[in-house]
C-alpha cells in the first residue's frame, strides 16, 4: 500500500494536539508552545523524515527506522542487555531460612536441561524487560512497542534535547505511555536524577529487578552521564530488603527495650541542631561547631562520635539505629561516656546500656514499629539519615557538617579519627555527581539512596531552613552555605536540650500484637496470591509476580507487624523464582513455577514457626 503524506501528516498533527493537551500546565508545555530552532519534521513521499539543516536524520523514514528497532529487541544487537544480578547460591550461615529457600529455588531452575542461568529468555510477543531510551529519536519506535503491549514491564525515556522530545510528540501517544499504572518514567533536558530512577525500578521490583534493555542510538556526554544514574538506581532497588531473620533480631531487641523512654511527642525548640555525619569534610568543620557549640544542639550520628570528642567537641546527643551487637564495644571506646543516647528501639540493649541516659525511638517500616503509636519516617538506610529526621521532629533550623552522601574519588570517605580509620575506606562504585561547593564529588548506590532519603524528608518538612555546609553530593531542599557565612543566633541552650529530653517518655497505651494471628493472616495471604496463579508462559508468570509483589504491599497498611516481618524473606525468595523462571528457555514453565510457590509457602512457615518460639508468647 502507498504511502498517503496527507492522511499520516493529519494523524501526526492530530497526536502532536493530543499530546499538547496532555502536557497542559505542566514543564514540559513551554517546549511544545515554541518552535524548534533545529529539529524540523519533514514530510515526502517516501514518508516522514527529521530535518537538521540539509541534513536527513533517517536513513529512509522515520517508520521503516522504527520498525527496525521495534522488531525483536532482545535479538536486536543495537539494544544492550543488562543483567544486574547473578545466580550465585546465598551463604546459609547468615539468614539461614531465607537462604535455603533461595537456593532451593535456584536449584530448581537450574536443574531444569534449558536452564541458562544469568540470560532471561521471552516468549515472542510477551512482555520485554524493562527498557532505558536514551533519547526519543521521533518516538515510533516506542510507539509501536507500546501499541503492542511490549512495554508493560516499563520503560524510561531520558531525552537530553527537548527538541527531539517536541518531534517525538507527532508519534508516540504519552497519555498512554505515561498512564499512571504504566509507572513508566520521562526527563527531558538536564541530567538523568537518580532519586526518580529508583522509583522506576523499586516500584516493580520482580519485573524490574533482573534485567534491563539500554538503547542509546548516540553517543552524547548527557546520555553517559544517564547510563551511570540509572546503574547506581537499578542495583539500588536491590538493597535493603530484609530479611525476617534480621528482623527478628529487632524485634526481640525491641521487646526487650519497651521500657526505655520513647519518643511519643515531640516538643519544639527554638534552638538550631547541627547534624554531624562522619564524611570526609567533618575535618574541616570542627572550628565552627567549637566556635557555635555553645548555640547549636549537636546531633553525632554514629561513627562521627569519635572524630568530634578528638577535636574537643562533646555532643548534646548521639544518635544509633543498627542491630548489631557489637555497637556497643564501638561506642564504650568513643568512649560515650555521659553523653545521651537516642537510638532505634530495635538496636541490642547492650548498646543502650553503654549510656548514662539512653532514649528510644522507632524507624518506620520496621516490624518492630508495629509496637509503638509514632514512627519515624526517612530514618534509614544509614544513620546520618536516623539523625536528620529526628532534627527535623525538634528543630526548624538545621545544619549539616560531615553528612556528605558523596566523596573524592580515590581519596578516603570519612572524617580521620573515625571507626574507619585503620579499615579500607574507599568505595568500588564511583560515580560523578553534582557536589554542593565542588566539580570533583562521586557517589555509591548506598550514599545515592541515603540521599534521596535525605531529601525526602527535607521536602516533608517545608517550613524548616536546612543548610548543607558539607563539602559533598548536593541535597535538594538544604542550602549550600559555606561555614563561615553561617550566622547561629544565640538560644537557650539548656532549656533545649531539657525539652527534647522530655519529648521521650514511658510508652502508655502501646499497640498489642496479636502475633500469632498477624504472621498467619499475612502469610496466607501471600500464600494464595502466589497459588491463584499458574503461569503458563512469561507473559502470565509477570501477572504473576505483580500481583505478589502488589498484595505485599499492600498487606502492610493492615498488618503492622505479620507484613513487615515477612517482607524481605518473601522478596528475597520470590524474586529468585521470578529471575530463574526468566532464565528457562522453554515457554511452558507451570511445573517449575508450581514447585516454586510450594517451596515458598513452606519457607513463610518455618519462619512465622521461628518468630513465635524465639519469642515465646502469641500476644505481646
Amino acid at each position: 500500500m502507498s504511502f498517503d503524506p496527507f492522511a499520516a501528516q493529519k494523524r501526526a498533527i492530530d497526536r502532536f494536539a493530543a499530546n499538547e493537551k496532555f502536557f497542559a500546565q505542566t514543564e514540559l508545555d513551554k517546549y511544545l508552545k515554541k518552535p524548534n530552532e533545529r529539529l524540523t519534521l519533514h514530510i515526502s513521499p517516501n514518508g516522514f523524515n527529521v530535518k537538521e539543516g540539509d541534513r536527513l536524520a533517517f536513513d529512509t523514514n522515520i517508520f521503516e527506522f522504527a520498525e527496525k528497532l521495534a522488531f525483536n529487541p532482545l535479538a536486536n544487537e543495537l539494544y544492550k542487555p543488562i543483567v544486574i544480578q547473578d545466580f550465585a547460591k546465598a551463604k546459609t550461615d547468615i539468614n539461614p531460612i531465607t537462604s535455603q529457600g533461595v537456593n532451593k529455588i535456584l536449584n530448581l531452575a537450574q536443574n531444569d536441561a534449558d536452564f541458562t542461568a544469568n540470560e532471561a529468555h521471552f516468549d515472542e510477543k510477551a512482555p520485554l524487560p524493562p527498557i532505558v531510551f536514551y533519547g526519543a529519536f521521533g518516538g515510533a519506535h516506542i510507539a509501536l512497542l507500546d501499541e503492542n503491549d511490549r512495554l508493560s514491564n516499563g520503560a524510561i525515556i531520558y531525552e537530553s534535547d527537548a527538541e527531539w522530545f517536541v518531534i517525538s510528540c507527532f508519534f508516540l501517544d504519552y497519555s498512554r505511555f505515561l498512564d499512571p499504572a504504566k509507572a513508566n518514567l520521562l526527563i527531558v533536558g538536564g541530567k538523568m536524577r537518580v532519586d526518580l530512577a529508583y522509583s522506576f525500578f523499586a516500584v516493580d521490583r520482580f519485573s524490574r529487578g533482573f534485567i534491563r534493555l539500554d538503547l542509546a542510538l548516540d553517543n552524547r556526554a548527557e546520555n553517559a552521564d544517564a547510563m551511570k544514574q540509572i546503574a547506581i538506581a537499578h542495583k539500588e532497588s536491590l538493597r535493603g530488603w530484609g530479611t525476617s531473620e534480621d528482623e527478628l533480631i529487632g524485634v526481640k531487641n525491641a521487646i526487650a527495650n519497651r521500657a526505655k523512654p520513647r519518643l511519643n511527642k515531640a516538643n519544639k525548640i527554638d534552638c538550631a541542631i547541627a547534624v554531624v555525619g562522619a564524611g570526609a569534610s567533618l575535618d574541616k568543620l570542627t572550628d565552627f561547631l567549637l566556635e557555635n557549640q555553645s548555640k547549636l544542639i549537636i546531633f553525632s550520628a554514629g561513627t562521627a562520635l569519635k572524630p568530634l570528642l578528638k577535636a574537643g567537641i562533646k555532643p548534646d546527643f548521639h544518635i544509633e539505629i543498627e542491630r548489631m551487637d557489637h555497637l556497643a564495644a564501638i561506642l564504650r571506646e568513643a568512649p560515650i561516656g555521659d553523653i545521651p543516647l537516642i537510638a532505634a528501639d530495635l538496636v541490642d540493649p547492650s548498646t543502650l546500656e553503654t549510656a548514662k541516659e539512653s532514649f528510644v525511638f522507632s524507624r518506620d517500616s520496621s516490624a518492630a514499629s508495629a509496637f509503638s503509636q509514632k514512627r519515624i519516617a526517612f530514618s534509614s538506610p544509614i544513620v546520618g539519615n536516623a539523625a536528620l529526621a529526628l532534627a527535623l521532629e525538634f528543630a526548624s533550623e538545621i545544619y549539616l557538617c560531615g553528612l556528605d552522601v558523596g566523596f573524592r574519588r580515590d581519596r578516603k570517605m570519612h572524617a580521620y579519627g573515625s571507626f574507619y580509620d585503620d579499615k579500607n575506606d574507599e568505595s568500588v562504585e564511583q560515580i560523578p555527581t553534582r557536589g554542593v561547593f565542588s566539580d570533583d564529588i562521586w557517589t555509591n548506590s548506598l550514599l545515592s539512596h541515603s540521599r534521596a532519603a535525605l531529601e525526602m524528608a527535607i521536602g516533608s518538612k517545608p517550613n524548616a531552613k536546612v543548610f548543607n555546609l558539607s563539602d559533598g553530593a548536593f541535597i535538594a531542599f538544604a542550602k549550600p552555605l559555606r561555614s563561615h557565612e553561617a550566622n547561629v543566633k544565640n538560644a537557650d541552650k539548656s532549656k533545649a536540650i531539657a525539652a527534647i529530653k522530655s519529648s521521650f517518655t514511658p510508652s502508655k497505651n502501646a499497640p498489642q500484637i496479636d502475633l500469632s494471628q498477624e504472621l498467619n493472616e499475612a502469610k496466607q495471604a501471600l500464600i494464595i496470591t502466589l497459588k491463584n496463579f499458574l503461569p503458563q508462559n512469561k507473559r502470565e508468570l509477570f501477572l504473576a509476580a505483580k500481583a505478589a509483589l502488589k498484595k505485599s504491599v499492600e498487606l502492610e497498611q493492615t498488618l503492622r507487624f505479620g507484613a513487615p516481618f515477612l517482607r524481605g524473606s518473601f522478596w528475597h525468595i520470590t524474586n529468585a523464582l521470578i529471575k530463574s523462571l526468566l532464565c528457562v528457555k522453554r515457554s511452558d514453565i507451570s511445573d517449575l513455577y508450581k514447585s516454586g510457590a510450594n517451596t515458598i509457602a513452606d519457607v513463610l512457615d518455618r519462619l512465622c514457626d521461628l518468630c513465635l518460639q524465639e519469642l515465646n508468647d502469641k500476644k505481646v
